[in-house]
C-alpha cells in the first residue's frame, strides 16, 4: 500500500515519546478550526483517538492533501514556538510570577492548593531543560518529514499522482 502524506504523519506521530505526543495533540486540537480534532468525550489522554479523528476528516485524496497541509502548517507553528528560547524564558517568568504571588497577598492561594502549585512549579523547573531538549529532537525529526512526504511540493505531487491513477 502506497504511503500517503497522512500515513507518514501517523508513523512520525506514533514514534514520539508519549508526553510529547500528548502535548502536540493538545496544541493541535486547540489550533484546529471548529474543534474538529477534539474528542467527543472528555478524556485525560489527548492522543486517545486523535489519529482516527484526523483520518475521519480525510476520506478523499484532496481531503488527505488538505489535512496534510493543515497538519504540516499547524505542527510547524507549534514546533517553532516550542523550540524558541523566548518561549522558555516566558515560561520561566510565568513560573517566577506564580511563585512570588501565590500567597494571600497575591493569587490568594493557601494551604493544600499553594503546596500543589509549589510542587508543580518545582517539578516544571526540573523538567524544563529536558523538555527543551525533547522539543529540539522532535524539531529535527519534524524537519526531515517536511523535507520528505509532508513538504508542500511532495503533497502536491502525491495528489497529482493519486488523481492521475484514479485512486
Amino acid at each position: 500500500m502506497e504511503e500517503t502524506p497522512l500515513s507518514a504523519y501517523r508513523t512520525w506521530f506514533e514514534g514520539l515519546p508519549p508526553e510529547m505526543a500528548k502535548e502536540l495533540a493538545l496544541s493541535l486540537m486547540q489550533l484546529y478550526p471548529a474543534g474538529a480534532l477534539q474528542p467527543s468525550l472528555i478524556t485525560s489522554d489527548p492522543t486517545a483517538g486523535f489519529l482516527q479523528r484526523i483520518q475521519r476528516l480525510a476520506q478523499t485524496p484532496k481531503q488527505v492533501a488538505g489535512m496534510a497541509l493543515l497538519l504540516s502548517e499547524f505542527t510547524e507553528f507549534i514546533v517553532l514556538d516550542r523550540t524558541d528560547p523566548k518561549s522558555w524564558e516566558q515560561s520561566e517568568e510565568l513560573m517566577g510570577f506564580l511563585e512570588e504571588n501565590q500567597g494571600e497577598s497575591g493569587l490568594g492561594l493557601s494551604g493544600e492548593v499553594a503546596e500543589q502549585l509549589e510542587e508543580f512549579l518545582d517539578s516544571s523547573r526540573l523538567r524544563s531543560p529536558l523538555r527543551a531538549r525533547q522539543w529540539q529532537k522532535l524539531a529535527e525529526s519534524w524537519q526531515s518529514l517536511l523535507e520528505g512526504p509532508l513538504g508542500r511540493e511532495q503533497i502536491r505531487d502525491w495528489l497529482k499522482n493519486t488523481t492521475f491513477r484514479g485512486a
